[in-house]
């Protein structure tokens, strides 16, 4: 079959390897003389994923990137199948899956789509236990306390919030004492708490970069700035512990303790200005172990927190 005429043509050939000859002819008239047959080999394209797999624990991400043959490729990548849920139209995507997932990529060049997709598996291991021993993690108003029982290898704290339980930021870090024991308590503040429902968490990273997570906590903000408001940390309570509270006016703090039966055991006045202040309150250490009920009151405004002594 005819393909062009002349000294030079531009062809098209069909994937695979083509041969095309090419025949001279006598300008006198006669008959051809000779010919020579030019082979043309197209490339096709070849896409590869780096990592080749992935094994990443839960709530971390993983990044893909894929390469091609060609210049030019634009990709388009997916989850579960070729066409399952987008997951990204670059090189690179950073995936973040809950589940262990295959992604497939698919790379276009000009009018050269791959015939396969290249495909990898993220596998998602399961958190793993705590290398420590976490006694309690909790969330009231601003002030955020945990306790361990022992620590193994441990490197540090992370305390993170969410707006909607799903997406974290950390709001501090804590050093930990690495290999313990004993009972140790930690406490750390959200200075700046959003309006509305918050999610905390806390990460503990081990000496190895492994990091692990406590159950999510709901702290509702519904307090209004102009509202008497208070928090006790650490709170089952060491000699450490601190009364946090935010005076709407310049007024005495009444603060009376009471046992769980409503009996009051301690009775004091707090002098207070208008705005955030701190107190320790180391009077609180020496109560027995138990429950009690520390109630504060400025002007007609009145605030109970719950205390606990281990």
């Amino acid at each position: 079959m005819a393909v062009g005429s002349g000294a030079s043509i531009s062809v098209t050939p069909p994937a695979g390897a083509s041969t095309y000859r090419v025949t001279t002819n006598n300008p006198s008239g006669c008959a051809n003389t000779s010919f020579v047959d030019v082979p043309v080999t197209v490339a096709a394209q070849t896409v590869g994923i780096s990592p080749a797999s992935a094994s990443i624990m839960a709530g971390q991400s993983a990044t893909l990137t894929a390469s091609s043959n060609l210049s030019g490729a634009a990709y388009t990548w997916h989850s579960g199948s070729t066409s399952g849920p987008a997951a990204g139209s670059t090189a690179t995507v950073t995936v973040s899956p809950i589940v262990s997932t295959t992604y497939f990529v698919t790379s276009v060049s000009g009018s050269c789509t791959t015939s396969q997709s290249a495909r990898v598996t993220v596998t998602v291991a399961p958190s793993s236990p705590l290398p420590v021993e976490l006694l309690w993690f909790e969330a009231s108003g601003t002030a955020l306390s945990w306790a361990t029982a022992s620590e193994r290898n441990s490197a540090y704290f992370e305390v993170q919030r969410s707006a909607d339980g799903r997406k974290f930021e950390t709001l501090s870090r804590v050093a930990s004492a690495g290999n313990s024991k004993a009972t140790l308590q930690y406490h750390a503040l959200d200075a700046a708490p959003r309006p509305g429902l918050g999610y905390y968490r806390l990460t503990q990273t081990d000496l190895d970069g492994r990091i692990s997570y406590s159950p999510v906590r709901t702290v509702s903000a519904t307090t209004k700035p102009t509202d008497f408001s208070a928090q006790l940390y650490p709170n089952p309570l060491e000699a450490s512990s601190v009364l946090r509270f935010d005076a709407p006016v310049a007024a005495p703090v009444l603060c009376s303790l009471r046992d769980a039966l409503g009996r009051e055991i301690q009775h004091y006045e707090l002098p207070a200005q208008v705005g955030v202040q701190q107190l320790t309150m180391p009077a609180l250490a020496n109560l027995r172990t138990g429950l009690y009920y520390l109630l504060l009151r400025q002007g007609t405004q009145q605030q109970v927190l719950r205390v606990q002594q281990l």
